[in-house]
């Protein structure tokens, strides 16, 4: 083997392997900063709904953990660690500074219903199967403005059918919690099961809602009381 061979050799096998070693670093490095240095810290308490129930399993604090962190992804943070102490969450987010918009997020059921006008329950959010986030254009003058797209289950389909079929002319109220998030007059059946939600206002102000509201509903509901006992910025 000559002595040029040798040197593309060498290069070949010592490319790849600076290239792991800088990813591991990177990787490594980021680890460090957010666990040495997170830009927000939050200890948050979860406490059964259902006061016959005395605390969460193991696996349904894993699956609150799960809800958690999907809420925190939707909201663009650069990385995040949770961890599970008995019935607490503590969390730690990097990249993300909006403290109040954090706790908005986290602090919050996440139960979504749709009732009639006499507070009846139609469908709830377990029936949701995907949740869109998007700017579309409205048909008139084509004005661009963020919407929140949710598509139903079979059974979702078949209970808003019914709903709106027996709510023409009448109003659907949508809930967030215990925040109404719109309350649409039914002109006909609604047998696609899509629901568009839209946050008039100020474009600043409709953007900033949809982008919470989507955060919020894309993690799930938490069957839980939520208790933000800790929150800060670092």
């Amino acid at each position: 083997m000559s002595q040029s061979d040798r040197k593309r050799r060498f290069l070949f096998f010592m490319i790849p392997t600076l290239c792991f070693l800088m990813i591991s670093c990177s990787c490594s490095e980021l680890t460090d900063k957010l666990i040495k240095n997170p830009d927000l810290h939050l200890e948050i308490n979860v406490t059964p709904i259902d006061e016959e129930k005395a605390a969460f399993s193991a696996e349904e604090m894993i699956s609150i953990k799960a809800i958690m962190k999907k809420r925190i992804d939707s909201l663009g943070a650069s990385s995040n660690s949770i961890s599970i102490q008995e019935q607490n969450l503590l969390i730690d987010i990097l990249g993300y500074t909006d403290l109040e918009e954090v706790k908005s997020v986290l602090g919050k059921p996440g139960k979504l219903t749709f009732t009639d006008e006499q507070g009846s329950l139609i469908v709830t959010g377990d029936h949701i199967k995907k949740i869109t986030y998007t700017i579309q254009a409205r048909m008139e003058g084509g004005v661009q403005e963020p919407i929140i797209k949710l598509e139903m289950d079979e059974e979702g389909k078949r209970l808003f059918a019914d709903g709106t079929r027996r709510n023409i002319g009448k109003t659907i109220t949508i809930n967030l919690d215990d925040e109404v998030l719109m309350a649409p007059v039914v002109h006909d059946t609604i047998t696609n099961g899509v629901v568009i939600l839209t946050f008039g206002g100020d474009k600043n102000e409709a953007l900033h809602v949809t982008q919470k509201t989507a955060a919020l509903l894309k993690g799930g509901a938490i069957p839980a009381v939520i208790t933000i006992i800790k929150a800060e910025v670092r």
